[in-house]
């Protein structure tokens, strides 16, 4: 049975996003620091956890914020149309860590060595 849209975990993890969203974020903002991605990380990460629950939500949401970086991808990058089939002892996986399943439209940044 699939649990309700209403829960308290998915409420508690929409609160979390919000007050990321409206604090944080804004503080980065303000200091130059800007989302690199289209759609913005607390709106990827609020679509993944309405299509897939908190638990698959909050690792692909994880994998994302901490691909939002300098350095690391940018470019569009929208959430997974189905849930990656993974099994319940390895949550990391669900998150793209590296980019890799990027849309084909997705921009990457090359890491050039120092001269």
């Amino acid at each position: 049975m699939k649990p309700p849209n209403n829960s308290l975990r998915r409420r508690a993890a929409y609160g979390l996003l919000w007050v990321y969203k409206h604090g944080p974020s804004q503080v980065m903002w303000a200091f130059g620091a800007r989302c690199q991605h289209t759609p913005t990380c607390s709106e990827y990460g609020a679509e993944c956890i309405s299509r897939f629950g908190w638990w698959p939500g909050f690792w692909m949401t994880l994998a994302r914020f901490l691909r939002c970086r300098p350095g690391g991808t940018m470019g569009c990058d929208p959430p997974p149309e189905t849930k990656p089939d993974i099994p319940l002892w390895q949550p990391w996986r669900y998150g793209d860590w590296t980019g890799r399943r990027m849309g084909p439209h997705a921009e990457r940044v090359e890491k050039h060595p120092e001269a």
